[in-house]
């Protein structure tokens, strides 16, 4: 009998010391949960929403923004969103993910975490980013993202991580004053950090911006060439632009502010002077297409006037056919700006006018080369000659005068931007 009972208790022993063993540490847990939900919480470099919280296309945009940070500032930013940390805070969860599932391939990184489950949003910087954005600097920056709006959103939290981030490598966050401000005190820093991110892939060509990657290589190519071919024929500057998200601003906001910041800003070499010009844009956050006038032109076209233009053409984007929707459009703007058949280069205006003041003094120098009265018949021959020269002349400055008539009827309306710029145009649905 005490035999039986030593065994039992030695049993009870074995077992006693044995179930710790088996138990799940916190780090195993997280694993485990975690690897479960990868598959569909991972579809996009850099994203993690275990959370499922997160568009598809909000996941896709905040990965090119990891990409687009890594490019620029030599770091990627991770995004999470967590539902259960697995009986941890959230620092030693971010920290246990880190060392779980990140630290092989990045050693340089941001992360930023939307911890559902304790209701805590967390920001770390690894590596030599560190020496760039302090700790300090990152409780600014998740105090900042979390003020963006009364309702918290995750997508809009990460987006405004990122600008902050940039703000604070580039050493500007601590007095609040950035390169995105313009001296009247309106910023472009809602836009331009993400855009100056995604700009490389977006700007392939000269005079084309397609953030939206609606556009083929070969058509940004024809847009590029036919913007060159616009610019020598009428002195305007033309761009054409796409874009996904207009960050919670109109399109003619959007474009405004594009057109300020990124044309009249860099086109002039930062003298903020308006460029006269054309902006074409196909918003697909807003579904419109728009035609944005700029610098002494901002009043040519009004809204209803672009509208009635855009009528004509804006079936080519509802069609998904992009590029024909910006040629068409390029086209009738032009006809309607420049409705005479003969468009005038630089070139041929500079020609005409010295047509205008030479060949007089030729013929003059002519009619008067010899001192000797002319006989009747000379003179009738002569005057003859002259009577069709200056019919001629007169044809030619008629002509000029129409161009320019012309060109300066139509439009009305144009307003001032936000940044001070001249603006005009308008947009039609899709």
């Amino acid at each position: 009998m005490k035999k039986l009972i030593s065994l039992i208790i030695a049993v009870a022993l074995c077992f006693a010391l044995a179930i710790p063993s088996f138990a799940l540490t916190a780090d195993d847990e997280m694993v485990i949960g975690l690897d479960s939900l990868m598959s569909s919480a991972n579809l996009h470099d850099d994203v993690y929403d275990f959370a499922d919280t997160l568009m598809p296309s909000d996941e896709e945009y905040l990965s090119g923004l990891s990409t687009g940070m890594y490019n620029s500032l030599g770091f990627n930013v991770i995004f999470i969103t967590v539902d259960d940390t697995y009986g941890v805070d959230t620092t030693t969860f971010v920290t246990d993910f880190y060392d779980y599932y990140l630290a092989s391939g990045n050693s340089n990184v941001v992360i930023f975490t939307v911890d559902f489950a304790n209701n805590v949003v967390n920001g770390r910087q690894i590596g030599d980013v560190e020496s760039k954005i302090t700790n300090d600097e990152m409780g600014t920056i998740l105090d900042k993202a979390c003020d963006t709006s009364d309702s918290f959103d995750a997508f809009s939290f990460f987006e405004e991580c990122v600008g902050e981030s940039i703000v604070a490598y580039n050493g500007e966050l601590s007095d609040n004053s950035d390169n995105y401000t313009t001296s009247n005190g309106y910023s472009y820093s809602y836009m331009a950090p993400f855009l100056d991110l995604m700009m490389d892939e977006a700007n392939k060509y000269d005079y084309v911006y397609d953030f939206a990657g609606i556009l083929s290589d070969s058509e940004e190519k024809q847009l590029s060439k036919l913007a060159k071919t616009k610019m020598d024929e009428s002195g305007l500057y033309v761009a054409y632009l796409t874009y996904s998200d207009a960050y919670g601003r109109s399109t003619m906001d959007f474009t405004d502010d594009f057109y300020d910041y990124y044309i009249s800003k860099f086109v002039e070499n930062g003298s903020g002077n308006d460029v006269d010009g054309l902006l074409f844009a196909v918003d697909m956050d807003n579904r419109e297409v728009y035609i944005n006038t700029a610098g002494t032109i901002a009043g040519k076209i009004s809204s209803s006037k672009a509208y009635d233009l855009l009528d004509k053409t804006y079936q080519y984007a509802s069609d998904g056919d992009y590029f024909k929707c910006f040629e068409k459009t390029t086209d009738v703007t032009f006809d309607y700006l420049y409705p005479n058949p003969w468009m005038p280069t630089k070139a041929s205006l500079i020609a005409a006018a010295i047509v205008a003041v030479v060949l007089p003094l030729i013929l003059f120098a002519i009619h008067n080369k010899s001192n000797k009265v002319p006989k009747a018949s000379e003179y009738l021959a002569t005057f003859s000659v002259l009577s069709k020269n200056d019919t001629f002349l007169g044809h030619r400055e008629e002509v000029i005068h129409d161009f320019y008539k012309q060109q300066s009827s139509g439009g009305g309306g144009g307003h001032s931007s936000g940044g001070g710029g001249s603006h005009g145009g308008g947009g039609h649905g899709f």
